[in-house]
């Protein structure tokens, strides 16, 4: 279920690295079956109401020619759960902390631009000193009245940093 509202007293579980490992490589290839001749998918052809395994790590955003101004039209829970907003209707600067929302625009940019999926993790931090570490993966895709690469859709996956001398 795709989440509407900030995350309530149910809070999303983060994922672990090989999940957000799974959720990439998934819509990865969901992506590369949805492509009809080597063409980038159409937004119908990808059926994002459909639960393909990466469904609480989706983003899609209607995108800009200034990157910026960049929507966020659909976003899964795990996102929301790591940003502690709702998101939808935001643009990623808005969305996300200043130095991730860049990184992210830049990955959207650079996978519209060559028309492959681009792949970016980093780290940031929720209030000083609680650390989350995220995996993305981003896919340029076609609006289905538009001729040009309108949006762009991926997976957020993200968990908490280990404290160090924490791990057992």
């Amino acid at each position: 279920m795709f989440q509407h509202a900030e995350i309530g007293a149910d809070p999303v579980i983060p994922a672990s690295s090989a999940s957000e490992r799974r959720s990439t490589r998934q819509i990865r290839s969901h992506w590369e079956r949805s492509r009809h001749q080597g063409r980038t998918p159409l937004l119908r052809d990808l059926d994002l109401s459909a639960d393909h395994g990466f469904r609480d790590r989706l983003i899609l955003v209607r995108t800009d020619q200034r990157l910026e101004k960049s929507i966020i039209v659909l976003c899964g829970e795990a996102m929301q759960a790591a940003c502690k907003v709702d998101l939808l209707g935001k643009t990623l600067l808005q969305a996300l902390p200043s130095a991730v929302g860049r990184k992210l625009c830049r990955a959207w940019s650079d996978a519209q631009r060559q028309v492959a999926p681009v792949e970016i993790d980093g780290r940031f931090e929720t209030c000083p000193g609680v650390g989350i570490l995220y995996r993305s993966v981003f896919l340029p895709v076609r609006g289905d009245n538009d001729p040009d690469y309108g949006y762009a859709c991926g997976t957020f996956g993200w968990r908490f940093e280990e404290a160090p001398g924490s791990a057992a």
